[in-house]
């Protein structure tokens, strides 16, 4: 999918979540011990989707607060960030059910698909290309690269020959 420049990074960093969300789901099916599972999604939430939404709570409710359309799109937005508060939260207190682990999965698959298919289209059909040079270069200042360095990797070659 191509997308506007200015919105790369945050696409990226969808990109890595979709692989979060893979991942977990692998876990899942494979029976990976549920605190392993949690723990991962402990560590990617603190270092990287908090990071993540902060920078899209910070830079497009401004860019498109006002328009009515956009409106809508924002508060599903933030709704989402809101739910994913509370289910780490969830998955913090009781080390993370695997119902829970489960619901994080499907919700962040949901979301980035949500912002990928609807938010990002609307953004780069109805924000003026100054304010979308805005976003870019507030993202160009705050992007923070995605880590990969959880171990175990239970995702990898678990069952395969």
């Amino acid at each position: 999918m191509k997308r506007n420049v200015n919105l790369k990074t945050l696409s990226w960093e969808h990109h890595h979540g979709l692989v979060t969300a893979l991942r977990l789901k692998k876990g899942i099916k494979n029976k990976v011990d549920v605190a392993d599972l949690a723990g991962y999604i402990l560590h990617v939430w603190e270092n990287e989707l908090i990071h993540h939404f902060w920078q899209e709570e910070q830079i497009i409710p401004p860019q498109i607060k006002g328009l009515s359309a956009g409106e809508k799109l924002l508060d599903r937005m933030l709704s989402d960030h809101n739910t994913f508060n509370l289910l780490i939260k969830k998955i913090k207190n009781d080390s993370g059910s695997l119902s829970k682990i489960r619901e994080f999965a499907e919700m962040l698959n949901q979301h980035i698909h949500f912002e990928e298919r609807e938010l990002f289209p609307f953004l780069e059909k109805t924000v003026a290309a100054d304010k979308l040079a805005v976003i870019g270069e507030f993202l160009a200042e705050h992007h923070v690269s995605t880590t990969n360095d959880w171990k175990p990797k239970f995702w990898e070659n678990f069952g395969n020959p």
